[in-house]
């Protein structure tokens, strides 16, 4: 990526809690989407609901079968390449990988990050369209500077009484944040990167499939616990 490119991400971050680059925007020599693709081509619906997922695959990469498994490459290049955008951004230091996760959604997909919210731990997420995503096949929501009401209500250091209240408090979203939840449509290759704290939430789909691979970043400094 360039410098203008960098600039770009870093104003809207600030102003939105999220950017956008299209694919004509990254002149990255990077191939991991081709692999990405084809990797994802022939998936097969596994019967399983880990994670409250149902109706589709997902996937967690841990940081040693990025290092250690050479089947793994192709998210390792990933990674590096997002590294990379993170060391030229402006007030990121600190931000490092925590995991990565390849998801395929259907019509059959039915999960808890349908809902709009936030996330409990603060993150920032580069997220990659592996196949072209519109709102008929579950285009990713974002609703622009809803970040600044969720840093302004809860904070960097977040406390919750028990963690089953999270997931209702982290949902209890103000109705004018709601409406201005915004589809990202873009092809193969488009890249969201953003803040957790900003409001978002996975489309729905109803035709086709949704295929994303997605990266967490977090700041090992902060620490964040249940009372």
């Amino acid at each position: 990526m360039t410098y203008p490119i960098i600039n770009k991400i870093n104003l809207e971050l600030s102003l939105y809690g999220f950017s956008v680059i299209y694919p004509e925007e990254n002149k990255s020599k990077n191939n991991y989407l081709k692999k990405f693709q084809d990797e994802m081509e022939n998936i097969k619906l596994s019967p399983s609901c880990k994670n409250n997922y149902s109706g589709e695959d997902l996937m967690m990469i841990s940081e040693k079968k990025l290092i250690n498994d050479k089947n793994f490459l192709h998210y390792k290049e990933f990674n590096e390449s997002n590294e990379n955008t993170i060391n030229l951004m402006k007030d990121t230091k600190g931000y490092k990988l925590n995991s990565i996760f390849r998801t395929f959604d259907t019509k059959k997909s039915k999960h808890i990050a349908q809902t709009p919210h936030f996330d409990k731990l603060p993150t920032l997420k580069f997220m990659l369209y592996v196949n072209d995503i519109d709102e008929s096949n579950g285009s990713f929501c974002l609703s622009p500077g809803s970040h600044k009401w969720v840093d302004e209500t809860f904070g960097k250091y977040r406390y919750f009484q028990r963690s089953k209240e999270y997931n209702k408090i982290s949902r209890e979203i103000p109705q004018e944040i709601i409406t201005r939840l915004q589809p990202i449509n873009g092809k193969a290759g488009t890249i969201i990167i953003f803040y957790t704290n900003c409001i978002h939430h996975q489309g729905i789909v109803n035709e086709g499939s949704c295929m994303i691979v997605r990266a967490h970043y977090r700041k090992n400094f902060l620490k964040f616990k249940l009372r």
